[in-house]
């Protein structure tokens, strides 16, 4: 990862910069890991800190990055698993066209404030379709989908820009 995430724990701007090696090892988090409390302070999680040293990855960091995007997977299944439930199964099976990836995505991200749970949100779709198509998702491209939505939907920072209609 080429983002400094020293001190500061896992931010959206460090999601948007490695996303498509974020969202393979979001890929991978199991559900419902073990129950914690969140600590949310001002509408934000509270994530364990992960370091780069020397600038380049380490075991200690790709754990810490896991432990971020288990956070967030969390998260997202305690605070908005309805939600993402009812956004898959309205357009499971066309998940792998964009239209229907996009169209997706904005119905659900409008129901999420959190910058950071937003794009958890994106690849939480990714995931679902993934789990429940397996024999479908070996070209990749809802990955590709998830990746292009984020990178044409969120500002460098983080920030969810919604489609215009």
């Amino acid at each position: 990862m080429s983002s400094a995430m020293v001190n500061q724990g896992l931010q959206p701007a460090d999601i948007i910069n490695n996303v498509e090696e974020l969202l393979q090892k979001y890929l991978q988090v199991p559900k419902k890991t073990y129950p914690r409390a969140l600590a949310l302070s001002a509408g934000s999680i509270k994530y364990h800190q992960v370091e780069l040293q020397g600038g380049r990855d380490t075991g200690d960091i790709i754990d810490g990055v896991a432990e971020n995007l288990r956070t967030i997977a969390d998260e997202l299944e305690r605070g908005y698993g309805s939600e993402i439930d009812n956004a898959f199964h309205q357009h499971d099976s066309n998940l792998n066209q964009y239209g229907t990836f996009r169209l997706a995505a904005e119905n659900l991200l409008s129901n999420i404030q959190t910058p950071i749970l937003q794009l958890g949100a994106v690849f939480e779709l990714c995931k679902r379709y993934t789990s429940a198509y397996p024999a479908f998702s070996g070209d990749g491209i809802i990955e590709q989908h998830a990746v292009r939505y984020i990178r044409d939907h969120f500002t460098p920072d983080g920030t969810w820009k919604p489609e215009r209609n």
